[in-house]
């Protein structure tokens, strides 16, 4: 499991004081792995998809809390009662993720605004119970206060990834977690037996919390720390590391002492987290179902898509292949400008490739999750990216949703266990005046008449852009809906796609299209070969079909299914554009990612190429799809009618 001769994780457990006598000791015999199997959410849109709600600055509701409000827009907006006239009903995600320390939840108050020019801080709200977290000493003490069991509670959500921080430097002002084990200098290091005690028994006794109180309910927690690379850092360091340090060799003259230390800290407070969660999944588990308690460890930069501007070591390469974790999170920003969703696929790949996969249970029990253990802890693509001074447009959001939707579907396509957009409303200003808002949500500021008094409100540029009437913008359609026609549309401009041979795809707007645009081939010949993957939610009996563009210089294409060829070849030439749909087959196509090819076969001879312009790919379910939790359409950016 680990690339040192120790056994790092079990000689950690002997330090600890609670549980004693769930701690292993040696390796020979291997890591037993408790709490296998985890709980199945199933395989739908909205068990995969979630969101942040974190650190508003603005709310549309400011009569209940902001952890309130949040979980409302994200859940099925029907809980206990609420209504707002603002939102008739909430996006359906079965996926939340919150900030869950000490620091950011307790002290700040919920949310953490970032800035003293918030509306509404909202926490605590006089005569509402379920917005004082009380005397907090521990992650346990958080966990059953009257705001988390209220959002552990709710029925709409089955998957809880709290970004969680130990208390164990709990001060008046709340303290980072980096501060329980890294040093810049190395001179003031405190990560002893205490401290390392602390960690575990944290954590252990969050687990058995959770695992006890929510016996039955089918729910995952998940407790991961916070961006791996941001919270190391190396620039920082008074010496500090080549790019090429593995701080496996402390001996060597050249041996930056406190990064190095700070990396095996890390390495060790990781795998702390994991082992408390570890030991006290195996004491209660037996008497506890159907709950899922797991650790994971994230990272926010992946080699091969920073190393030209990141003259450091990453977290990916030299702490996560010491883990022994149960999940692996990548904070993905940097994936969110072109080429898309093209750029999160093979990243995710490469995270992959430097897990090291944990030694198997005595008993022969696989790992938690086996190698379907990567998600994405948080993405986005704000519309910042495309506007300045708060110019939010048309254009700048469907720029953004598309952005969005590429990422999605390429992390679908990798099989990403989760997904988590950053975040519902924004919790980041930029410039030196803090007017501006960074673009970071699923729902814009209001900057009504309620709301005016905020800064990014009154600035001039801002005044008078929309809020609520250009919401919902990226993630609605993925969600479950009450529809009457049961379609999966997939945009060809919103996907995963690869070109094989020659070629090379360009994005093409055009109004006739659905959702406005397409995607098209260029330069393509013979075998030229355009593949889109998408994620299909439902086995069965589908019909599969492909709507194009003609054109003069269009070309015949045929198709493949998951590599696997179809019968019939398809002619896209015409003298002027028209808008066919083809039906390609009628089959059993199964649940997960789908792998659609188009291949390049000849061309009319009145044609002057053998390029393809495509507008979207359907897959419709012929039957058996007359309940609301099958609808999931995959319109992203296209809202159904």
């Amino acid at each position: 499991m680990f690339k040192t001769t120790s056994c790092i994780v079990l000689v950690i457990a002997l330090l600890m004081t609670e549980v004693e006598s769930d701690a292993q000791t040696g390796c020979a015999s291997g890591l037993q792995i408790h709490g296998y199997p985890p709980v199945s959410q199933g395989a739908l849109m909205q068990d995969k998809l979630g969101v942040t709600t974190t650190g508003f600055l603005y709310q549309y509701d400011p009569t209940v809390s902001s952890l309130e409000e949040g979980q409302y827009r994200l859940g099925t907006n029907t809980t206990q009662g609420y209504t707002d006239t603002n939102l008739g009903a909430g996006l359906g995600t079965h996926v939340i993720k919150i900030w869950f320390d000490y620091n950011d939840l307790v002290v700040k108050g919920y949310p953490n605004s970032h800035t003293t020019t918030a509306t509404y801080p909202n926490m605590s709200i006089s005569g509402n119970p379920n917005s004082y977290f009380g005397t907090v000493n521990s992650l346990t003490d958080l966990a059953s206060s009257p705001p988390m069991k209220e959002l552990f509670s709710n029925p709409d959500f089955n998957t809880y990834i709290l970004e969680a921080g130990e208390f164990c430097q709990k001060t008046t002002g709340g303290a980072w977690e980096g501060t329980l084990w890294r040093s810049t200098d190395g001179t003031s290091f405190n990560f002893g037996t205490s401290v390392q005690n602390c960690v575990y028994n944290d954590f252990y006794s969050l687990t058995k919390y959770l695992l006890q109180t929510y016996s039955g309910s089918g729910k995952t927690f998940v407790l991961q720390n916070w961006e791996g690379d941001n919270a190391l850092n190396p620039s920082q360091f008074t010496v500090p590391p080549t790019q090429t340090e593995t701080c496996t060799n402390p001996s060597a003259a050249n041996y930056p002492g406190a990064f190095c230390q700070t990396v095996l800290n890390m390495r060790t407070w990781l795998n702390l987290r994991w082992q408390g969660v570890n030991d006290a999944r195996g004491a209660y588990e037996a008497s506890t179902s159907k709950v899922t308690v797991a650790a994971a460890a994230e990272v926010n930069l992946v080699d091969g898509y920073n190393t030209s501007s990141y003259p450091y070591p990453t977290a990916m390469d030299i702490v996560i292949p010491q883990l022994h974790m149960d999940l692996y999170s990548c904070s993905c920003y940097h994936s969110s400008l072109p080429p898309y969703g093209q750029t999160v696929n093979p990243m995710l790949q490469v995270y992959q490739s430097k897990i090291v996969q944990p030694v198997l249970a005595v008993n022969s029990e696989p790992t938690l999750y086996g190698a379907n253990n990567i998600y994405i802890g948080e993405f986005n693509a704000p519309e910042y990216h495309w506007y300045s001074d708060d110019d939010w447009t048309e254009t700048t959001s469907r720029l953004a949703r598309m952005n969005t939707s590429q990422q999605v579907q390429g992390a679908l396509a990798a099989n990403a266990r989760w997904i988590v957009y950053w975040q519902v409303y924004t919790n980041d200003v930029v410039g030196e005046s803090g007017n501006t808002i960074a673009g970071y949500w699923l729902i814009r500021p209001p900057c009504n008449s309620t709301d005016g008094t905020q800064s990014w409100c009154t600035d001039s540029s801002h005044t008078g852009q929309p809020g609520y009437s250009q919401t919902w913008n990226f993630f609605q359609n993925v969600m479950p809906q009450p529809y009457s026609t049961y379609q999966y549309v997939y945009e060809a401009e919103n996907f995963f796609t690869t070109i094989t041979n020659t070629g090379s795809e360009l994005d093409v707007a055009d109004s006739n299209m659905t959702g406005g645009y397409g995607t098209e081939l260029q330069g393509a010949a013979v075998n030229s070969v355009i593949s889109y993957s998408m994620y299909v939610p439902t086995t069965g009996t589908q019909t599969l079909s492909i709507r194009v563009r003609t054109g003069s210089a269009n070309g015949f294409f045929a198709v493949h299914l998951n590599g696997a060829a179809l019968p019939g070849t398809f002619d896209t030439f015409a003298s002027a554009s028209g808008y066919p749909t083809f039906t390609i087959t009628t089959q059993s196509i199964p649940s997960g990612t789908t792998t659609v090819d188009l291949v390049v076969t000849g061309k009319n001879s009145s044609s002057s190429g053998y390029n393809l312009v495509i507008d979207n790919i359907s897959i419709v379910p012929t039957s058996g799809h007359d309940s609301i939790s099958h609808v999931v359409s995959s319109q992203l950016g296209r809202k159904l009618k």
